[in-house]
C-alpha cells in the first residue's frame, strides 16, 4: 500500500520501489491483484497495474540506498479521468514545493496537500536520481507521493520517507526528524519518458 501519481501520459504512475517490492525483495502483488486507485465525481476508479514490467531503481529497496528507491509502472489501461503531471526542472536546495500525498494511516482517506520547502541534499545515485531531506509532514502509507514544483506545475520528487530519533512524534524538521524525497532525474527520468512514449505509440495504434 502506498501513494503514486500519473505522470507525463494517462497510463504511467510513478511511485516508490518499496511499495511494489517487500523486505525480501520480492514483488508484493501480481498484475492481477495490484491498482492504482483514483477518485473521480465521488466514485472510486481501480486500474490495473503491470508490476511484472515496472521500471525500478531496485528491486530490493529496502537493502539499498533510499536514493535508488523508485518506481515506473504502467496500467493495463489509460486513465482517461485523470490528468498526469508534467515533469519540472530539476530540483535544488531551497527550492518550494507542493507536497500532494494520499494514503497515510493517520490521515485516514483523506488528502494531504502542503507547500514547505527541499532542504539539504543527502545523496546522489549513479543513475542520476538525488535524495533530499524536505520539511512537509508525512506518514507511513503516504510513500511515492509527489513533490511538485513551488507552482504545482511538475513534478519534481517522490516522498521516500523519514528519518527520526523519536519516529513516534510530531515534531519540527531538524538533521534527526526529517522526511526524504528521491527526484525525477536521470535514469528515474528517462524511464518515464520512455514508457509515456510506449503509451503514446500504442494508442496511435
Amino acid at each position: 500500500h502506498g501513494a503514486g501519481q500519473l505522470t507525463l501520459a494517462d497510463d504511467v504512475v510513478t511511485t516508490a520501489a518499496h511499495v511494489l517490492y517487500d523486505r525480501s525483495g520480492r514483488l508484493r502483488g501480481d498484475s492481477a491483484h495490484c491498482a492504482f486507485v483514483v477518485e473521480a465525481d465521488g466514485v472510486a476508479i481501480s486500474t490495473a497495474l503491470e508490476v511484472d514490467g515496472a521500471v525500478v531503481g531496485s528491486t530490493d529497496p529496502y537493502g539499498e540506498s533510499a536514493v535508488h528507491d523508485w518506481a515506473v509502472v504502467k496500467l493495463a489501461r489509460p486513465l482517461r479521468e485523470a490528468e498526469p503531471y508534467p515533469l519540472a526542472a530539476g530540483p535544488a536546495a531551497g527550492a518550494p514545493v507542493l507536497f500532494v500525498a494520499r494514503g497515510a494511516r493517520d490521515w485516514r482517506p483523506a488528502t494531504s496537500l502542503q507547500q514547505c520547502r527541499l532542504r539539504d541534499g543527502l545523496e546522489q545515485g549513479a543513475e542520476g536520481t538525488r535524495e533530499f531531506a524536505f520539511d512537509c509532514a508525512a506518514g507511513i502509507g503516504a510513500s511515492g507521493a509527489g513533490l511538485l514544483d513551488g507552482d504545482g506545475r511538475g513534478l519534481m520528487a517522490i516522498f521516500v520517507g523519514f528519518r527520526s530519533f523519536a519516529p513516534d512524534e510530531a515534531l519540527p524538521f531538524s538533521p534527526q526528524h526529517y522526511n526524504f524525497a528521491v527526484t525525477l532525474q536521470g535514469a528515474f527520468r528517462r524511464a518515464v519518458e520512455r514508457q509515456a512514449a510506449l503509451g503514446a505509440t500504442a494508442q496511435a495504434k
